[in-house]
């Protein structure tokens, strides 16, 4: 059974040797499985017609050899799609990190910039009006 839930109320209605959980699982298996749904329904057909057992057995080893093939495609979809996953987190977390050092950049100029206004303010010098008794600032 594919999806390894009891009970099963589902089946391949074409070669009904795979049982399902639901059609929306039934649906997602689809893809891997019509190959070697057809395949089986071509073996059982030709088994009706009596065919040798040796044709029989070569036939079954053919389609142990697609479901073979189809199982380790299906693999290296997964690890493709699972590295470009991988991947495109890296770049989010790459762009991320330089975004973030772009605004930390940003603020120190800004702090340098603020400190150094603060610098020219304490470093002019006050200086006092001769005919006053106050003093004047000038800037």
């Amino acid at each position: 059974d594919y999806c390894k839930v009891s009970p099963s109320n589902y089946h391949c209605k074409q070669c009904k040797q795979v049982r399902y959980c639901s059609r929306k699982c039934q649906r997602k298996d689809w893809k891997a499985h019509k190959r070697l749904c057809f395949a089986w329904k071509e073996l059982m057909s030709d088994h009706v017609q009596k065919i040798s057992l040796r044709e029989a057995h070569q036939r079954l080893q053919q389609t142990q050899t697609i479901m073979e093939k189809i199982t380790a495609n299906e693999i290296i979809e997964k690890k493709e799609e699972e590295k470009k996953k991988n991947d495109l987190s890296k770049a989010v977390t790459k762009a991320n990190n330089t975004k973030n050092q772009i605004s930390k950049k940003k603020e120190e100029k800004k702090e340098k910039k603020s400190s150094s206004n603060h610098n020219k303010i304490d470093n002019k010098k006050f200086d006092v009006d001769k005919s006053s008794s106050s003093p004047a600032l000038f800037l």
